[in-house]
């Protein structure tokens, strides 16, 4: 029995594996944005968490301010 390939089977169209945004060096913490900046060092992965948390409300924050549209009212 053969199986046939499915075009969805192409190694090109599997979804690339997300690395880890945390990583350790010496013990100590660190997170790496999608934008490939690195913050730390943090004590605990914990901490690392956390801050990441914070750097994406800001960021969120960031943007939402750039979408605003002032009007003028006559």
């Amino acid at each position: 029995m053969t199986t046939k390939k499915r075009k969805t089977d192409d190694e090109a169209s599997i979804p690339p594996m997300r690395s880890d945004r945390f990583f350790a060096i010496n013990g100590e913490w660190y997170f790496r944005t999608r934008e490939g900046k690195d913050f730390g060092p943090y004590t605990t992965k914990y901490e690392a968490n956390s801050s990441l948390d914070d750097y994406i409300v800001y960021m969120k924050l960031q943007a939402s301010k750039r979408l605003v549209v002032h009007k003028t009212y006559f």
